[in-house]
C-alpha cells in the first residue's frame, strides 16, 4: 500500500450520494484535539501502536542527516493537502529551510510551457481518448457511483472515469475533498515549501520529474499498478466514520506517528481482500509507490545531501520501515537523527 494514511484517509468520501457530505467547511476548517480510538477498530489502539513500533523509524516527521565529510541536511515529512494548520511550518523546520543550501522536494508543479498551463502535456497520461470499450467498473457499484460524483466534483463529468487511464482515476481518489475550498488560494505543503525555497532565491531542485507518477501509471508497465491502487483505495470508500478518520489521521500526523499509517493501511487491505490476492497487491502497489520512488528519491538526493546543506521534504509515507529513506540513508553512510517536532511524542 502506499504507506501514507494522510493520503488514504483522503479517500474515505462515503458511498453513493453521501460520497463527499462530511466535507462541509466546517469540518474542513476544524482541528482534531483527541485521537479517538474508534480509528484502530477492530484491533484495538494497544495491538495497532505495537505493530507500530516493530516498524523502523515509525516516529518522526523531522530528521537531521549529517554526511561523512559532516554536511548537515534535513528530511521532513509532509502531508499533501493545502489546509492552513498544515501549512504552518515548525519553526525549526522553517529554521532549517532558510538556512539550506538547496531545496528538494517529491515533486515540482510549476509550469514550464503554455503547453502545460493550457493541460495538453498530461491529456494523454489521463485520458483514453473519445472512445471506450466498455464502462468503468471496480466491481463494487457503490464505490463506483463514489468515484463518479467525486470526477463530478472536480468539474469532470459522471462519465470521466468510463474515459480515464489509470493514472486519470488516480487523480481522481488521490484528490483531497477538504482541499476543495481552498483550490487556488492555499498552496500544498510541498508546494509552500517550494515557494518559500524561490522567495529566498535558494536552488530548487525536485526529486521526481514533473507528472513522474501520472507517467509512469500511463505507460505500459505502471497500468495494472494503476488498476490495484484503485482497487485498493476504492475500499476505503466503503468505510463508516470517514470524517472521524480523516480528522484523526491528521492530529496522528501531527504527533509523529507515521508508523500507524502503515499499520492501518495493510489491516484494511487484508480484511478487505482474499489472502491469495493481498500479497501481490502490497507487491504491486507498495513496489512502485514507495520502494521503487524511494530508490530514485535517493538517487537524486545524492546529487546534492553530499557537500551542500539541503532541505529535502516528502511524503512522510516514504520516511519509516526497512525501505524507507531513513535507513537507505544510513546505509549510505549518513548518520540520521530525529528532531522531535512541536506536539509530537518524544519516544
Amino acid at each position: 500500500m502506499i504507506r501514507n494514511f494522510f493520503v488514504l484517509i483522503f479517500l474515505l468520501m462515503g458511498t453513493m450520494a453521501q460520497a463527499q457530505h462530511w466535507a462541509t467547511k466546517e469540518f474542513c476548517s476544524s482541528v482534531a484535539t483527541q485521537v479517538d480510538d474508534h480509528i484502530f477498530e477492530p484491533c484495538g489502539r494497544d495491538h495497532v501502536f505495537e505493530l507500530a513500533s516493530k516498524i523502523s523509524n515509525n516516529l518522526g516527521q523531522f530528521w537531521k542527516v549529517t554526511a561523512p565529510n559532516c554536511t548537515v541536511s534535513h528530511v521532513s515529512g509532509t502531508i499533501h493537502v493545502s489546509r492552513p494548520d498544515v501549512l504552518k511550518l515548525d519553526q525549526q523546520v522553517m529554521d532549517a529551510l532558510l538556512n539550506a543550501q538547496a531545496v528538494m522536494t517529491d515533486s515540482d508543479n510549476i509550469h514550464k510551457s503554455r503547453a502545460a498551463i493550457e493541460g495538453r502535456t498530461i491529456q494523454d497520461l489521463l485520458w483514453k481518448g473519445n472512445q471506450t470499450q466498455e464502462p468503468f467498473t471496480t466491481g463494487n457499484t457503490s464505490v463506483d457511483e463514489a468515484i463518479r460524483q467525486r470526477a463530478h466534483t472536480l468539474r469532470w463529468d459522471r462519465d470521466a472515469p468510463d474515459y480515464l487511464r489509470p493514472a486519470g482515476i488516480a487523480t481522481v481518489l488521490l484528490s483531497d475533498p477538504c482541499d476543495d475550498y481552498y483550490y487556488g488560494i492555499y498552496p500544498f505543503l510541498g508546494s509552500r515549501i517550494q515557494m518559500l525555497a524561490d522567495i529566498n532565491a535558494i536552488p530548487y531542485h525536485p526529486l521526481e520529474e514533473t507528472n513522474g507518477i501520472l507517467s509512469f501509471l500511463a505507460s505500459k508497465d505502471g497500468e495494472n499498478v494503476g488498476m490495484n491502487m484503485t482497487r485498493v483505495y476504492g475500499t476505503y470508500f466503503m468505510k463508516p466514520e470517514f470524517d472521524m478518520a480523516y480528522a484523526n489521521g491528521l492530529l496522528l500526523s501531527q504527533q509523529g506517528e507515521i508508523g500507524i499509517f502503515t499499520v492501518l493501511d495493510a489491516l484494511n487491505t487484508e480484511q478487505e481482500f482474499p489472502k491469495a490476492e493481498f500479497g501481490d497487491l502490497l507487491h504491486s502497489v507498495d513496489g512502485y509507490l514507495l520502494d521503487a520512488r524511494n530508490r530514485m528519491f535517493m538517487k537524486s538526493m545524492m546529487d546534492h545531501i553530499h557537500d551542500q546543506s539541503t532541505f529535502i521534504a516528502m511524503g512522510s509515507s516514504h520516511l519509516p520501515g526497512t525501505t524507507g529513506i531513513i535507513e537507505m540513508l544510513q546505509a549510505q553512510g549518513f548518520s540520521v537523527k530525529r528532531l522531535p517536532l512541536t506536539g509530537e511524542r518524544t519516544e
